[in-house]
C-alpha cells in the first residue's frame, strides 16, 4: 500500500508574484521557470520557490547541463 504525502496547508503563489517580490530580473525568471521544468503560470509555496532559486543561482554553468 502506497502512504500519501504528508501535504502542507501553506499557501501556493504564483511563481511571477515571487518573483516580483523579490525583484528578480525577466531573464532570472525565465532561468529558473526552465531549470525547474515549471510552466509560467506555475505556484508554490515561498519556502519552495526559495529553494529552487538558490539552486539556480548556484547551478554549473557551461558544463552542458552537467
Amino acid at each position: 500500500m502506497v502512504k500519501d504525502k504528508k501535504t502542507d496547508n501553506k499557501p501556493q503563489i504564483s511563481v511571477h508574484e515571487l518573483a516580483a517580490a523579490q525583484k528578480l530580473e525577466k531573464w532570472e525568471l525565465a532561468g529558473l521557470v526552465r531549470a525547474e521544468g515549471w510552466t509560467e503560470d506555475k505556484a508554490v509555496t515561498e519556502a519552495d520557490f526559495n529553494a529552487a532559486y538558490t539552486r539556480f543561482q548556484n547551478r554549473a554553468i557551461g558544463l552542458g547541463g552537467q
